[in-house]
């Protein structure tokens, strides 16, 4: 299972010990089934003000319950956007 990314009040990274990694694509919020490994240049960023939501083990779309928990997202790089399936 792919578990959930997140960053603390404090900033730290942490991995949700239950709840499954999302994807979101406009207002879709669904599994994140087709990951692949970070490029090299790529960086992670927090999203000020964005709830993290897991996948639970019955399939509900769930918040972190955990006071000032923030979302976070990959960024790639620049020469490795256009090599990405989803965008040609």
């Amino acid at each position: 299972m792919n578990r959930l990314l997140y960053a603390s009040a404090d900033g730290r990274l942490r991995v949700h010990e239950s709840l499954q990694a999302t994807a979101r694509s406009g207002w879709e919020i669904g599994v994140a089934d087709r990951l692949t490994p970070l490029p090299e240049g790529a960086t992670l960023v927090h999203l000020p003000g964005r709830i993290p939501l897991g996948r639970s083990a019955g399939g509900e779309i769930d918040p972190v319950d955990e006071a000032g928990a923030v979302a976070v997202a990959a960024v790639l790089p620049p020469d490795r956007v256009s090599n990405c399936s989803d965008f040609r």
